[in-house]
């Protein structure tokens, strides 16, 4: 994922789109990806193009915004380049006017977590080779669209702490809605089956028929039925009532 960390500026296109409300912002080609898997190069570039769409041109994704510099008490912050140590920052330490994505997965067994005895100590740096497969996909998506901060409940949130957790889960709500992106692990029935998935390929491209009859000359796509049903409401991070 490297070689396409800037291919598209979407750091820039947050910036044009995000403070001149859908004003001009540089245009990209639009790829349709049809590789063989959801975490190839090809598909986040396609990602790129779709957060930058939304941005520059989704007013209505934006309009429930009531503060859209709002941040949460705690980000993890992947850091400047590709080789910086993530690490948990308080919002006073967070860069002003940077977005920041969401990560919905399903916990499982015994995800990492924030205590308040390990807190400090991730301050400093988050052993990256001790997270869990989806934790560690979501750094590299957000790495990818060029989002320097991310927030994940079970590392974000002091979990030993009842007076966090009641404060925190005051704002899940904001956090949700005030991040630039959430990322779903919708197919992962915990942290270690990752974000990402092969995928039949022919399946991308719906096969096209041309029909002609009594002089009516049309073009149909033949599309799987319920695709959204089957792909997404059936997946195991959908079947928690939790889930935003």
């Amino acid at each position: 994922m490297d070689s396409i960390r800037g291919d598209l500026g979407i750091r820039r296109s947050y910036e044009t789109c995000h403070s001149h409300d859908g004003g001009f912002a540089p245009s990209y080609a639009i790829y349709g990806s049809t590789a063989s898997t959801t975490g190839s190069n090809e598909a986040m570039v396609q990602a790129q193009s779709w957060l930058h769409d939304c941005l520059c041109f989704h007013k209505g994704c934006k309009a429930g915004i009531v503060d859209p510099d709002w941040h949460p008490t705690r980000l993890i912050d992947l850091g400047p380049t590709l080789n910086s140590t993530p690490k948990i920052v308080d919002r006073e330490e967070i860069i002003a006017n940077s977005p920041y994505a969401t990560l919905s997965y399903c916990w499982g067994s015994s995800p990492p977590q924030t205590t308040s005895h390990s807190l400090q100590k991730l301050r400093q740096s988050i052993p990256e080779d001790k997270l869990p497969k989806t934790f560690r996909d979501a750094f590299d998506v957000a790495r990818s669209l060029q989002i320097r901060y991310i927030w994940i409940d079970s590392l974000c949130i002091v979990q030993d702490s009842l007076e966090d957790w009641r404060q925190e889960s005051m704002t899940m709500g904001q956090v949700y809605q005030t991040a630039i992106c959430n990322f779903a692990a919708i197919a992962s029935s915990d942290g270690n089956g990752g974000m990402f998935r092969h995928r039949y390929t022919a399946s991308l491209r719906p096969p096209t028929v041309e029909l002609v009859w009594a002089g009516d000359h049309r073009l149909l796509k033949m599309c799987k039925p319920n695709i959204w049903i089957d792909e997404i409401f059936a997946s195991p991070l959908m079947s928690r009532a939790w889930v935003i």
